[in-house]
């Protein structure tokens, strides 16, 4: 062929697409017109054109389609690295590609009628990844096919297929489609074919976000753009943790970044399902590393982004996976990886063994907050870790959003700002003036002292002098007149808003927050006038407020300190004004909100005997100056909890009998004034009908116990409807869920129970959807799956399977994320036992036995005075085959 032809040829195929420019351009500056071979066939011989079959004819002239300069990564590249190809000069081997992979394979051919394979992209430790057309819908595509030099490898095969399948059941926006897979192609081995994606990994994004952070010219809108993308990465993981599957590779090198705001995780080549063995046999080398492959049966990850328990050896988990989150934040904020090394063993080593720099000590203007998430998400202990990777990205886009993170108290300046620019209301106008107050009054009083200290080193002192004295002690003493109507103004507006009298109640972090803030400005204020009885009464009920809301979120230490205060403060109120019903009132109130959170870590006796000192309070109140309703309500609400108590204590008859009274209490505030009635009257009564149900269910008075559900659920069904607070929708829902329960064991109601139970977690699921930080929803909804599970377990066992493992997923977070909660280890061993009784594997269902037991025992030792945990631990027997 002449140089005219061959040029021809060249320029042909290199407006097709199907040669790589560098490549072109790199090896054709090594051939000379002396040389014995021509161009073309020393194109073909060093890998850069694939031969042409017809050899006397041009290849077919196609549409120009330019190659992309930038840096493109394929949703199959598993290393991120860019082989040197090469083609042996056999032109019978291919006639579809136009170029080969280092190891000599040749370009694939799957139904070349319709994928045409345009060039090689990139090769990894597996396979090889190719640019193709898809020409019966024309767009480009991935093409991956396993390495030659792997294919005899059954395993390997095994386990590309496994990836080839787990990628295409994951159907997420952030999870690159798998448009086709073929399990056999021309003696290659398995292919699949999925979306082309182009971009630069976040990898790349960050190293170039330090670069200019360094030169100044990034700033905090560059880091917001980087911590979205990694917000919906952590998106992607919990997608996946929820259907069970486990990534084991994440790292900014795995994630690709479109120009129009795209965000893909790639290569789930090492993702596993929850309860696989976690060591696969993988010649992948790490990219860091290239010298040292992964042996067989080594443990398989990315050392540098790989959590301390899976470098020693330990299983992959969820848990596992929010670590290497955590990694992947560390790197967007410092612009490097946590752990570094001069080989993989000693980065191995190191995570093991030692904590990386904290994040600000790396980079100095770190955000704080955002290093607290990282070290959070980095925990070596698993379960201080965030409890699910929905959780980490809430927690980043809280920051995000401006507002306050769980793992970071912000100083009380901060706190004071943000909640200033959340609640440009009444409410903050009155704690600005609140503290201009206060700096006015210290003003005033220092003018004081200093006149009457100047005067006084006087030998003489001037009538004028005195007089000016006597005016700024007048202006201090309005000063402080002023600032403390202010203060029990504020209390009285925050305490309206947290008992539910003027909007409803909120179910947050930033709710905590804004009354800490408040709380601080009080126990301040009140410190320089301890007698104040104002003061002390408004403290006190913030406190209780602080309280409940850091009893909702299991800040069990915080809840326990406030109520400590909230008691100690209305005790001595009570004590000296003994005629001032509200003080008892107030008292029993904290008393039984404390017995709650006593009950809810699993101190049954001591709750019992704060609630039969909160009962007794209440007593004293009929008769006095309160209203009836005050008095109702403050009694039935004692006597509620303690029928809960006595519950789970196994005193069925006196649960009923208490329960029942706190009903009729209840009843009789449907006849109350409007302007007496409370918020939620209507979910209190039905606390009440359903406490009384379930221990007619437990006394086996299954008759009884639905009359009692019926009647709960009817009363509760005509408050519930779309403008219903979230209070009445979650007890609607935990009264059919407990129905549905009840029902289940009455073949004639089972269908009506499933759908209670159905209806339950769609309520839970909306819920938990709007407040996804609220432990209350996750815990109610895992419940509501459980029951569903239950219930589907005999007519629809993958359905069943599939609810439990949801519950599960939602179960283990919570454990994780609060150990000393023994309620969430409780429900976690009933579904573990679900899942033992579906499997269908003995092996696996001894496994599911075996936790459902740890669960279990752990809820009976963390709770022993609860009868209905020792009765599940005894009703769950020895197990499968034993």
């Amino acid at each position: 062929m002449d140089g005219y032809r061959d040029l021809r040829q060249v320029l042909t195929a290199l407006r097709a697409g199907r040669v790589d420019p560098a490549r072109l351009a790199e090896v054709g500056l090594g051939w000379s017109p002396e040389a014995a071979v021509p161009f073309w066939d020393f194109l073909v011989e060093h890998g850069v054109v694939a031969p042409d079959p017809a050899r006397g004819a041009l290849p077919a002239t196609v549409a120009w389609q330019p190659t992309p300069r930038t840096e493109e990564t394929s949703s199959l590249a598993g290393d991120g690295s860019t082989p040197e190809f090469r083609v042996p000069a056999d032109p019978a081997r291919d006639t579809v590609a136009s170029g080969e992979p280092a190891n000599g394979s040749a370009a694939p051919g799957p139904s070349a009628s319709r994928y045409e394979v345009l060039r090689p992209h990139r090769a990894g430790g597996l396979g090889e990844v190719w640019l193709a057309r898809d020409t019966a819908v024309g767009r480009e595509v991935a093409l991956k096919t396993i390495r030659p030099d792997r294919l005899a490898d059954p395993n390997l095969r095994a386990r590309f297929v496994r990836e080839a399948r787990t990628t295409g059941q994951l159907e997420h926006p952030c999870i690159v489609p798998l448009y086709d897979l073929m399990p056999d192609v021309a003696g290659r081995g398995p292919c699949y074919v999925m979306r082309f994606v182009a971009g630069r990994t976040l990898a790349e994004a960050v190293a170039d976000y330090h670069a200019r952070r360094a030169k100044g010219e990034a700033g905090r809108l560059d880091l917001a753009a980087l911590l979205d993308a990694f917000v919906a990465v952590c998106r992607a993981v919990a997608f996946a943790h929820a259907r069970g599957v486990l990534h084991r590779d994440l790292k900014g090198q795995n994630v690709v970044l479109g120009d129009f705001g795209e965000v893909f995780l790639l290569d789930w080549g090492l993702a596993k399902s929850v309860g696989d063995a976690d060591v696969t046999p993988s010649p992948s080398p790490d990219p860091d590393y290239p010298d040292e492959p992964t042996r067989a049966g080594a443990v398989i990850g990315t050392p540098a982004y790989m959590a301390p328990e899976v470098a020693a050896g330990g299983p992959a988990s969820p848990a596992s996976d929010v670590y290497s989150l955590g990694a992947m934040m560390y790197a967007v904020l410092t612009g490097r990886p946590p752990y570094a090394g001069t080989t993989a063993v000693e980065v191995a080593d190191k995570v093991k063994t030692t904590d990386p720099p904290p994040p600000r000590a790396v980079v100095a203007d770190a955000p704080p907050a955002l290093e607290a998430v990282c070290r959070r998400a980095m925990a070596r202990d698993p379960a201080r870790r965030y409890a699910s990777a929905d959780e980490l990205a809430t927690e980043v886009r809280r920051w995000l959003a401006d507002e306050p993170v769980a793992a970071y108290r912000d100083p009380w300046t901060v706190r004071a700002t943000r909640w200033a620019r959340r609640h440009r209301t009444p409410v903050a106008a009155a704690a600005v003036f609140l503290f201009t107050a206060l700096v006015a009054l210290s003003t005033s009083t220092a003018l004081v002292w200093r006149e009457e200290r100047r005067t006084a080193d006087q030998k003489g002192i001037a009538e004028q002098e005195w007089k000016r004295a006597d005016e700024e002690k007048a202006r201090a003493e309005l000063n402080f007149m002023a600032a403390k109507a202010l203060v029990v103004d504020l209390g009285d507006r925050v305490a309206g808003l947290e008992s539910g009298r003027t909007t409803p109640r909120q179910f947050d972090l930033s709710r905590k927050l804004a009354l800490d803030a408040v709380l601080a400005g009080f126990e301040r204020f009140r410190s320089g006038n301890p007698d104040d009885p104002a003061l002390r009464r408004q403290t006190a009920a913030l406190h209780r407020h602080a309280a409940n809301v850091a009893r909702n979120v299991n800040d069990i230490e915080a809840a326990e300190s406030s109520y400590r205060e909230s008691v100690r403060l209305y005790e001595g109120l009570a004590a000296q004004f003994p005629g001032h019903a509200e003080f008892r009132d107030s008292l029993a109130q904290t008393l039984w909100d404390d017995a709650a959170l006593r009950r809810r870590t699993g101190r049954l006796k001591e709750a019992r005997a704060t609630l039969d000192r909160a009962v007794e309070l209440a007593e004293t109140l009929r008769g006095t100056v309160l209203p009836e309703s005050s008095y109702r309500r403050t009694l039935g609400t004692a006597l509620l909890e303690r029928a809960e108590v006595e519950y789970r204590m196994g005193r069925f008859d006196e649960a009923e009998a208490t329960a029942q009274r706190a009903a009729d209490l209840y009843a009789g505030l449907a006849t109350v004034p409007a302007a007496e009635a409370g918020p939620v009257d209507a979910v209190l009564a039905a606390a009440a009908g359903n406490r009384v149900a379930l221990a007619r269910r437990e006394k086996k008075d299954l008759a009884g116990a639905l009359r009692a559900h019926d009647e709960v659920v009817g009363r509760l069904k005509a408050a519930a409807g779309p403008q219903a607070g979230r209070d009445v929708t979650f007890w609607y829902a935990r009264v059919r869920l407990e129905r549905a329960r009840t029902a289940a064991a009455l073949p004639d109601r089972r269908a009506a129970a499933l759908a209670d139970a159905g209806d339950a977690v769609k309520a839970c699921d909306e819920l938990l959807g709007e407040y996804p930080a609220a432990p209350l929803y996750k815990e109610e909804l895992a419940v509501a799956l459980t029951t569903r599970g239950e219930l589907l377990a005999a007519t629809a066992p993958a359905d069943a399977t599939r609810d439990l493992n949801r519950a599960r997923v939602l179960l283990e977070g919570l454990v994780r994320q609060y150990p000393d909660v023994p309620d969430y280890r409780g429900h976690l061993g009933r579904t573990c036992a679900g899942l033992s009784r579906l499997a269908t594997d003995a092996t696996a269902a001894a496994d599911w036995h075996r936790k459902a037991t740890i669960m279990l025992t752990g809820a009976v030792k963390r709770d022993p005075e609860n009868a209905l945990r020792r009765r599940a631990l005894a009703d769950l027997g020895p197990g499968p085959g034993r």
